[in-house]
């Protein structure tokens, strides 16, 4: 009878020793070292072969009990870390915590001072130029000819200051016009984004009727200048051709340059105005406003 090996691991059978020897390295990663063999008479016991394996572990995986107290070392300090990273968790969940509280109370003090208003509501911007206390102010128009302008709520010191932005004008600055009317096309372009025209109407008459029997001054005031809007008066000789095209083009929207959006900022140091146009011997009065 053929003799057989067998397989200590798996008791698969082999015709030849060498088949076992490939067997035990390709699938147990094991490598055969010796045989101990019985009698001749009783090899034909399969059951009664034995086989001596040692485990074919490359060298580089043996540790040494030196090693393996490093891998214990080196296992304690990840876990001191992770407790380090969860605590430093833990820290800015708390900070976050405070922070969203505090961003609570102050949208709550917010709608408690404040009127809440889209973008959109807004309809115009008014400037101010304070030379006593050095300060730029603007404040956002919903109702133009209503709402009070910059002129008449700017206070230098007393006052609620709230419902205004105040900018502090820069030492450095040569051309203040200059510096303010970019500052308003800034806001301008924040409240109007897209699609900013001019649009002018004409309101002669009704200075005209106010200004019957009174003197100007009153009559300024009656229409609410400076206080509900702000006023500029051209000379003789002006030559604008903003201006020209907008007194052509009353009651209709017209399209305008950016520098001509900065000469009418610098003129007025806000969004709308009541211009004084000489025509003839008289004068036209023509609001004038940027809007969408």
């Amino acid at each position: 009878m053929k003799r057989k090996w067998t397989c200590s691991s798996c008791s698969l059978t082999f015709s030849r020793r060498w088949n076992l020897k490939r067997h035990c390295k390709l699938i147990h990663g094991q490598s055969i070292t010796g045989f101990k063999n019985e009698h001749r008479d009783i090899q034909r016991k399969v059951n009664e072969t034995k086989f001596v394996f040692i485990n074919a572990m490359p060298d580089s995986r043996k540790q040494s009990f030196l090693d393996m107290s490093f891998d214990m070392i080196n296992d304690v300090a990840k876990l001191k870390n992770t407790i380090a990273n969860s605590n430093q968790i833990f820290t800015r969940l708390n900070f976050f915590q405070s922070r969203a509280i505090s961003y609570e109370k102050q949208i709550a003090d917010l709608y408690a001072q404040n009127w809440i208003v889209s973008k959109s509501e807004i309809q115009a911007v008014s400037g101010y130029v304070c030379n006593k206390c050095n300060t730029f102010s603007l404040r956002p128009i919903i109702d133009i000819g209503h709402d009070m302008t910059m002129q008449a709520k700017h206070r230098c010191v007393h006052g609620d200051k709230s419902t205004y932005i105040v900018f502090s004008i820069p030492p450095n600055i040569e051309n203040i016009d200059e510096w303010t009317s970019q500052v308003l096309l800034y806001h301008l372009n924040f409240y109007i984004p897209i699609g900013k025209y001019l649009a002018a109407d004409d309101m002669s008459r009704p200075f005209n009727a106010f200004n019957e029997g009174l003197n100007s001054d009153i009559a300024y005031g009656l229409m609410g200048i400076p206080d509900r809007y702000p006023l500029y008066s051209f000379e003789k000789d002006y030559k604008i051709d903003w201006v020209d095209r907008a007194i052509t083009n009353l009651g209709r929207k017209i399209v305008v340059e950016e520098h001509e959006m900065l000469d009418f900022f610098r003129r007025v140091k806000s969004t709308y105005a009541i211009f004084e146009i000489p025509v003839g011997s008289n004068f036209k009065r023509i609001l004038m406003r940027f809007t969408r």
